[in-house]
């Protein structure tokens, strides 16, 4: 940093090294060997940064790794070239319903208009990944918002707020393009501690292959009785 004549102060940028999204790091301490640097002050958090690969997402990238070897056009080379695009892109399912008709359905948490133009760009625009006559359309997945309105039955009606919270946590948004959620696995996640029990219309959550679940909860807390 340079202090112009007439100043006491200067900004400047620090850039963090590691492969994560955001970062509450601060960068306040002198290392200067200058007495007149009196301070540092961390203006803001790290952010705009990678978001870091969990295990299991990079143990599914590894295994589709192997498609890329493959004659072109094929269902998992184009999952894996879809993943590469782009580090948001949280899911990838390939539908041909015609031949040569390629859909290639985008999950992403965010930043989605970007996302699908960058999948679209390396499956289009670079020979190595298409297959010379197939018709590659790249499209985000719809999502299907559905909210729960179950009754549930508390021991300790006094943990409203913590209870609600971990409902929340265990009915996680998690969904696969194309995969709904039973009745049963939704009873599952909201039988936890303090829920004595659940009552809730037996339906099962269903998708279209080009849809994406995505779930909210609005629940009536009721007192147990026992």
């Amino acid at each position: 940093l340079i202090l112009k004549a007439g100043t006491l102060s200067a900004i400047g940028k620090v850039e963090l090294n590691e492969k994560i999204k955001t970062s509450k790091v601060q960068t306040t301490n002198v290392i200067s060997p200058y007495p007149y640097l009196l301070e540092v002050e961390a203006m803001d958090e790290f952010k705009g940064g990678s978001s870091k690969e969990s295990d299991e997402q990079f143990f599914e990238r590894a295994i589709l790794s192997l498609y890329k070897y493959s004659t072109a056009g094929g269902q998992k080379a184009y999952e894996y070239f879809a993943y590469l695009a782009d580090e948001r892109v949280k899911d990838v399912k390939v539908i041909s319903l015609e031949p040569v008709k390629v859909d290639v359905i985008i999950k992403a948490d965010e930043a989605i208009a970007e996302t699908v133009a960058a999948v679209d760009e390396k499956l289009n625009g670079d020979e190595k990944t298409q297959c010379f006559c197939d018709v590659v359309t790249v499209r985000a997945a719809t999502k299907k918002v559905v909210v729960l309105e179950p009754t549930i039955y508390l021991i300790d009606m006094l943990a409203q707020a913590s209870t609600l919270q971990e409902l929340k946590n265990s009915l996680t948004n998690e969904f696969k393009i194309g995969v709904g959620l039973p009745y049963s696995k939704i009873i599952k996640a909201l039988e936890i501690q303090n829920v004595y029990k659940v009552e809730l219309e037996p339906n099962d959550l269903v998708v279209a292959s080009d849809e994406v679940l995505e779930v909210s909860l609005n629940p009536t807390f009721v007192k147990a009785e026992f």
